[in-house]
This record gives C-alpha cells, sequence and structure tokens, in this order.
C-alpha cells in the first residue's frame, strides 16, 4: 500500500532529525556553556550581560568597536562612522526606571528596551521616551530612536506605550536582526577560535530559543517541499497543529481538575472548583486556542476556592503564555483595611509551603508548581512534547494534584493560626 504524502513527509522529517542529532552529537551535543550557567530565557543576567559585553566600549574581548558598530548596522540599521561611541547598560531614569540599553553618538541618543518573557511594566516604553527627549534637549542630539527588542518583533502591549504613537517605537527580534549581527559577528572573528565558539554557542541559543533550525537542516527540509501535494499536505498538518495541542491541554487541565476533586480533603471540606476562563459552552477546545494564538488572555488555569471564618482563600493554579512554568497563586481575600498582628501569614506561607512573597501587602504568593513546562501558544517554539507520551503526562498529573493537596491540607491543618493572624 502506498503511503500518503504526509506520511511520507512525516517518515522524512523523522529521517533528517535523526541524522541531525548525529551530526551533533559530534560536534558536541547540546553542550552549551550559556545553558549550563543560566535558563536560556533568562533576560537580565544571560542576554543583557552577553551582549553587553560584546558592545560596550570599554570591551574585554579585544577587538574594539567591532562588535558594536556591526550591532548599529545589522540590528539597528545605522550606519555611524564614530570612533567614540559610549553604550550604558540598565540606565536610570528620572523615574527610577531602568532603560536596558542606551547607546550615545555624536548625532544619536539610542534606548533599547529588551524582552524576552517579561511583561511590559505600564507606562515603561513612553517613559523612556520621554528621558530620550529631555536627554535630546541637555546633550543636544540630532536624532533620538526607541528600539522594542523581543523574541519574534511583537509590539509592545497599550499599557507599556500610553500616549505614544507606534511610529516612536522602532520593532527588532532576536529572531532576525540579533540573528544576522550575530552571524556577521563570527564572519569576523574566523581566526580567534576563542572568541568564534563563544559567538556561535550564543547564536546557537538564540535559534533554540527562537525555533529556529540549524542551516543544514533548514536546506534538508526546503528540500522535502519538491511540489504542490507536499505543499497541501503540510499546510493541512500546520492548520490542524494547534487544535492537537489545545485537545492535549483541555486533557490536562480537566484530568488534574477530576483528580483534586476526589481528593478527601477537597470533598470534606467545602472547596470549590471553577475555570479561569469559560465561554458560553464551557471549556473547550477553541476557548483554549483564542487564549494560547491572541496573547489577548494571558494565562489559563483554575481556581479552587473556600470561605473560612475571617477571609476567603483562592487558589489559582495557571500557566501563562510567556512561562516555562504551571504556577500557583494563593490569594488571602477579606484582609483590606484589617491590621495583622505579625507577620505570621507569611512566615507560614514561606516556612511550611516555600511561597515566595510577591506583593506589598502579603496578600499574594506564588509557587513554582510543575517546572519547565510549556503548552503551545504561537510565540512558543519548543513546548512541552513529553504531554503526549502518556507515561509522561501521567506523571505530571500525578505531581501537580500531590501538590495542591499539600496546599489543601496546609489551609485546614492551619486554619486557627490563619484566623489569628488578625487583630
Amino acid at each position: 500500500m502506498q503511503k500518503s504524502p504526509l506520511i511520507t513527509i512525516i517518515d522524512n522529517i523523522q529521517s533528517i532529525n535523526r541524522e541531525d542529532a548525529e551530526l551533533q552529537r559530534n560536534k558536541g551535543g547540546d553542550f552549551n556553556i550559556f545553558t549550563i550557567l543560566r535558563k536560556e530565557n533568562d533576560e537580565v543576567n544571560l542576554h543583557s550581560k552577553f551582549i553587553y559585553e560584546l558592545i560596550r566600549h570599554d570591551e574585554t574581548h579585544g577587538q574594539r568597536n567591532l562588535f558594536l558598530k556591526l550591532f548599529l548596522l545589522h540590528v539597528l540599521k545605522i550606519d555611524i562612522q564614530d570612533e567614540k561611541i559610549l553604550v550604558r547598560r540598565e540606565d536610570y531614569t528620572e523615574e527610577k526606571k531602568r532603560i536596558d540599553f542606551v547607546i550615545e553618538t555624536s548625532n544619536y541618543l539610542i534606548g533599547i528596551e529588551m524582552k524576552i518573557d517579561a511583561k511590559d511594566q505600564k507606562d515603561q516604553l513612553s517613559d523612556y521616551y520621554k528621558e530620550l527627549e529631555i536627554r535630546q534637549k541637555q546633550k543636544k542630539k540630532k536624532n533620538i530612536k526607541l528600539f522594542y527588542l523581543t523574541k519574534f518583533g511583537h509590539e509592545p502591549s497599550k499599557d507599556s506605550t500610553k500616549d505614544l504613537h507606534k511610529k516612536f517605537i522602532e520593532l527588532i527580534s532576536f529572531e532576525y536582526q540579533i540573528e544576522e549581527w550575530l552571524s556577521a559577528c563570527i564572519q569576523n572573528v574566523e581566526n580567534i577560535p576563542k572568541l568564534k565558539e563563544l559567538l556561535i554557542q550564543y547564536l546557537t541559543l538564540v535559534q533554540h530559543l527562537t525555533g529556529q533550525l540549524s542551516k543544514s537542516k533548514e536546506k534538508k527540509m526546503d528540500e522535502l517541499i519538491i511540489d504542490k501535494t507536499n505543499i497541501d499536505a503540510i499546510h493541512q498538518l500546520v492548520q490542524h497543529y494547534p487544535h492537537i495541542w489545545a485537545k492535549k491541554e483541555l486533557e490536562f487541565w480537566e484530568k488534574l481538575c477530576k483528580k483534586i476533586q476526589k481528593i478527601n480533603i477537597y470533598k470534606e471540606n467545602n472547596f470549590e472548583l471553577e475555570f479561569l476562563e469559560q465561554n458560553d459552552v464551557g471549556l473547550n477546545i477553541d476557548l483554549i486556542k483564542e487564549i494560547r494564538h491572541t496573547r489577548k488572555k494571558d494565562a489559563f488555569g483554575f481556581k479552587i476556592k473556600k470561605k473560612f471564618e475571617i477571609f476567603k482563600v483562592e487558589i489559582e493554579i495557571n500557566h501563562w503564555n510567556y512561562r516555562e512554568n504551571i504556577d500557583i497563586f494563593i490569594s488571602i481575600l477579606g484582609l483590606r483595611g484589617k491590621k495583622l498582628k505579625n507577620d505570621g501569614l507569611k512566615n507560614l506561607l514561606e516556612n511550611e509551603l516555600k511561597f515566595k512573597d510577591e506583593s506589598i501587602d502579603k496578600k499574594f504568593y506564588n509557587k513554582i508548581l510543575i517546572p519547565k513546562i510549556k503548552f503551545y501558544s504561537k510565540d512558543t517554539p519548543n513546548p512541552t512534547h513529553a504531554l503526549f507520551d502518556d507515561v509522561e503526562f501521567n506523571s505530571y498529573i500525578e505531581y501537580a494534584s500531590k501538590e495542591v493537596q499539600n496546599i489543601l491540607k496546609f489551609l485546614i491543618n492551619n486554619e486557627n493560626a490563619l484566623n489569628n493572624i488578625v487583630k
């Protein structure tokens, strides 16, 4: 029986993957100094620091302003011949906010805000542009530019831009401009093995972060697309791919919720459960696809709620589009305007559950629930494929339900202590 075009393509892709994996093993496998020392999406301590080390004016790599001029040319598309160019990192504004990079030349004052997975802050880009305008007048610069650097070049949120028109913000990405710059840097240090290898490892990290293929693998993939039949088959697969992931995520949340609802402590203490997002027909695949694709609603998951004597508790279990974890947030409601006797609530949650205090008024706490899990969304290059393995999938459910059970036990066992924290 002749294979369908789609099955043939999948077989060929698996063959390419095996060949590429063998090639990578011969070259040192997945060893990468950056991912060994930091998480690949660590914006401040990895990406910002390394880029700054390459472009700062008091460089340590011995190439003077080579990487900086290539950065201006390939990332910012500005050809500047100045010999003296100042670069500052995490530069404070008058509002005590920090611009990731400020580059100052004889004619330009340039601000760059970088986002890997973090969310925009309120009025962030609007404030940065105002700061650049103030400095422009003080330093008598002719031109100011504000760049927004993200993984895929997406637009900033309205909360960040406020009343700043989008024409004043130039979008750049790791996927294109940073990749192009790193490739140019590598070409210019062919005879310096130490630098070349570091740059190649960072380029590999950027390509992985943005879901890009190696050049050799990309070429082989291109060769698979040889006629209209193959194009049609691949198009159908791509169209159906988000549905496959939405179906798997729906299964995950539903199984987790059912398992939690069967826990004795849940049933015996009148906890209630509700999903964070439901449309008129309830929880469904299309709703998950909408949330993961539009980014209009970042989080998806559910809440477990209970009313105690003095306050209400909401335990929110969710997954954010831009995060690598499923998180738990505990909200203690009803304490607004009340005085706490001491830091008993904070100490209980931090010492017993290892929760981190994330609020000024000590009402919200966050804990990583399952490390390194990603559901599919349009900006997620490497979702957790292990979820499609039944054993792995069930292990995630089991782990998560035990974590939730521990939290429910904690709340019931410490009900009196929690009620007594209020004066």
